[in-house]
């Protein structure tokens, strides 16, 4: 459980499975001869398991967290699914079919990994959960095929403090019980634990409504389809915190920061979601072509939405717009979006001697961007305000924490931040460029290309093989207008000597950018607008991806499959920073860090890195199947900015800063520089996995018994999904301690019995 980086760093446990179950009877059968069946599902489903490096807090005080090395956290969740099919064969040529979905899913520590504890977990619960469609189907003639459907969803699901945090009894989202509380979320930078309580507790509602309708005509050389589908729906979601407040942050336990936080209930909805489409798939001789073109329209809106009663005010709502037009500035709800988009698609097959042996693929296609409601979201008047203000904080009276004994919030031992001048008033912050959010083709899209071959070796063995290349377009950006490049200095700040750091640290971070402490002064307020990156150069945004695969089928069921995929990934915005918008996102997340090697932070390349894949079966002697795969990966799979790299942000407080620029950061206590860059290491921590599986099949009467014998992990890998990418200098550092690894070796047994 240790990187290469930092052999001392180990992990005391790994993940653990205490149970596994799935218990999934079937049954159906006609109700009616030739004419109504049914179809019913009960599945019971679940694990619970120990977490890697995640134990209970021993110290009784609120601002530190100790590990309970022998209190392991458990993962403990469970779902329970009873899901009925009826269909129904009204005449010949009509058909009717009916499908239930109801789900109920418990996660008691919801979210727990290595950096949060179980008190600091949340309770996730399924109060509403399901989903329902129905169907027409009538073959009108044997070329001739009409569809029709209606599909509904509905679900709420909670993420609720732990009950040592509310004192609730039953799982349920209670704001009165949640304001009682005196028990806040913390967090340490120097280790990037958090404690006490879970930091993001909501309450969601979604409700989608989808109806479709589809022709299906065939003739000789022709398969032509065309269809509509209309989707509408609800959003809603309810955030609030202990305290309002959330983190209180500290520093090895000395206190740093507190984010204060307004709670909220917002709501949005999806008036339009439509999409035309019209498809053939066109056969030639020995070429055959897919042709496709898509219209998307896709409508977006704010809902009445408001912001709670809290510590700092009575709340206030936000109404319908008069025009109908969502405008957060004059504070109501209205439309957002609407787009309207034609998408080609067109694909290419060809058996290239015409033996069946051969064949060469190809195709383009244009994807627009997958919408629910994050964009009306992002609009809403409330989204649009400063709703967290996090706060240099002195601890003056020494109680560890900014709350007095009363749980009153003590602003006197909180300075003001960047956000102070805002925070909790009724204005927008941030807009959107009109052009980003109406018209044709402005949706944000993806274009995807494939190559690939496949070619007969020998009567059931054969190879294939793949290039996949996907770009994307109307990328979007946020710029703060209050600041150029010209309101920032520029700092090179100086990594600490540490042997795990690239030639062993001591060298300069440069580009780090901080505002000016006269243009901070000015207390401008917060002015943002969202616009397309191309109108400053556009960015790069780009996936690419190979693989190689051979494939044999023998007899008795016997195969064999191996394979490599390999990808990569490029991010780069430096066409933003060339038109001195480094104040776009923030100096740590866009990437304004210059590093020694005449690299740059605002150019992130995550390079082909191949893995392999092995799986098989072969059937033993007395019908024993035996069954495995094996898969290796290279190197760590550790969080980067769409990437799997090494990671180092630095939290560098005021204390380290002040002797290096000769001055504080402005407003912050802190800021976050990222001392190794993107996509420049991956340690050498591989992934070589074995699961196999024995099976035997039994006659027993006229049911049949299946039984499965698994183990997985074979050879007891502890490879790390993630590993901390937190850096800090005290001796509770926590960089490269692995967050997350590979479940060890367990057995599972399971049966099925048909009959």
């Amino acid at each position: 459980g240790s990187t290469t980086f930092n052999r001392d760093n180990t992990l005391t446990n790994v993940d653990e499975i205490q149970e596994i179950w799935d218990f999934n009877p079937t049954f159906g059968g006609p109700i009616k001869r030739d004419k109504l069946w049914f179809h019913y599902t009960f599945r019971h489903w679940g694990t619970n398991k120990t977490k890697a490096d995640s134990y209970f807090d021993s110290d009784p005080s609120p601002f530190r967290y100790v590990a309970d090395t022998s209190r392991p956290g458990i993962d403990d969740g469970h779902i329970v699914s009873n899901a009925l099919r009826v269909k129904w064969a009204a005449t010949a040529k009509d058909q009717f079919s009916v499908y239930h979905d109801n789900q109920a899913k418990y996660r008691d520590h919801w979210g727990i990994q290595a950096a949060i504890p179980p008190e600091a977990a949340g309770v996730q619960v399924t109060p509403t959960s399901f989903v329902n469609v129905t169907k027409w189907t009538r073959t009108h003639t044997n070329r001739l095929l009409f569809e029709a459907g209606f599909g509904y969803y509905n679900q709420e699901y909670t993420e609720l403090y732990q009950p040592s945090v509310t004192g609730q009894t039953e799982k349920v989202f209670d704001l009165e019980a949640i304001r009682n509380s005196r028990v806040y979320n913390v967090i340490d930078q120097s280790t990037g634990k958090q404690a006490n309580a879970w930091p993001a507790p909501a309450d969601h509602f979604s409700v989608l409504r989808t109806f479709m309708g589809a022709a299906s005509y065939v003739t000789g050389s022709h398969n032509l389809r065309f269809g509509a589908s209309l989707t509408n729906g609800d959003w809603r979601l309810i955030e609030a915190w202990t305290g309002d407040a959330q983190p209180i942050t500290y520093n090895n336990g000395v206190p740093v920061s507190t984010t204060l936080r307004l709670p909220t209930d917002r709501r949005n909805g999806i008036k339009a979601d439509t999409g035309i489409f019209v498809q053939d798939r066109w056969s030639m001789g020995r070429v055959t072509l897919n042709l496709g073109l898509r219209y998307d329209q896709f409508i977006g809106e704010t809902r009445e939405s408001e912001v709670l009663a809290n510590r700092f005010s009575n709340g206030f709502q936000f109404g319908k717009c008069e025009d109908g037009q969502n405008n957060p500035r004059a504070g109501c709800v209205g439309e957002v979006q609407n787009w309207k988009d034609i998408s080609p698609r067109i694909g290419f097959a060809m058996d290239v001697f015409g033996n069946g042996r051969t064949a060469l693929k190809a195709s383009a296609a244009r994807y627009v961007a997958g919408q629910q409601i994050a964009v009306a979201n992002g609009a809403n008047p409330v989204s649009v305000l400063s709703l967290s203000d996090t706060r240099p904080w002195i601890d003056r009276d020494g109680n560890g924490l900014p709350f007095d004994d009363n749980g009153n919030i003590q602003l006197n031992e909180l300075t003001d931040s960047a956000a102070t001048p805002t925070f909790g008033r009724n204005v927008s912050t941030t807009n959107y460029d009109p052009e980003v959010l109406n018209g044709w083709g402005k949706r944000g899209y993806n274009v995807e290309y494939t190559v690939a071959a496949q070619h007969q070796l020998a009567d059931r063995v054969s190879v294939n093989g793949g290039y996949y290349r996907r770009t994307f377009g109307n990328q979007t950006f946020t710029d703060d207008l209050r600041y150029d490049a010209n309101s920032y200095d520029s700092f090179c700040i100086t990594a600490p000597v540490d042997p795990n750091l690239p030639g062993g640290g001591g060298y300069q971070v440069c580009g780090v950018q901080d505002l000016k402490p006269a243009v901070f002064a000015q207390n401008l307020p917060a002015n943002n607008l969202i616009r397309f990156s191309e109108d400053f150069g556009g960015e790069t945004n780009l996936f690419q991806g190979f693989d190689v695969n051979l494939e044999g089928r023998f007899r008795n069921g016997a195969f064999l499959r191996a394979g490599i995929l390999a990808q990569s990934r490029t991010f780069d915005n430096c066409n933003l920073l060339a038109a001195g918008l480094d104040a776009t996102v923030a100096a740590a997340a866009q990437g304004t860090e210059q590093y020694a090697d005449g690299t740059n932070g605002c150019h992130r390349e995550y390079g082909y890195r191949p893995d392999a894949k092995i799986s098989g079966a072969y059937t033993l002697p007395y019908g024993i199947q035996l069954a495995g795969t094996y898969q290796y990966s290279r190197g760590v799979q550790a969080g980067g900015a769409g990437g799997t790299s090494i990671g180092a942000s630095w939290p560098v407080v005021n204390a380290v800063a002040n002797p290096m620029i000769g001055r504080n950061f402005t407003g912050v206590a802190f800021r976050t520089v990222q001392l190794i860059r993107d996509g420049l290491l991956y340690g050498d921590h591989d992934l070589s996995q074995l699961d196999m599986r024995l099976g035997k099949r039994f006659d027993v009467g006229r049911a049949r018994l299946r039984l499965d014998f698994d183990v997985y992990n074979v050879l007891n890998s502890s490879w790390p999904y993630t590993v901390s990418g937190t850096y800090g200098t005290a001796a509770t550092n926590q960089w490269l301690r692995p967050t997350n690894v590979l479940q060890s070796r367990f057995f599972k047994l399971g049966g099925q019995l048909s009959f």
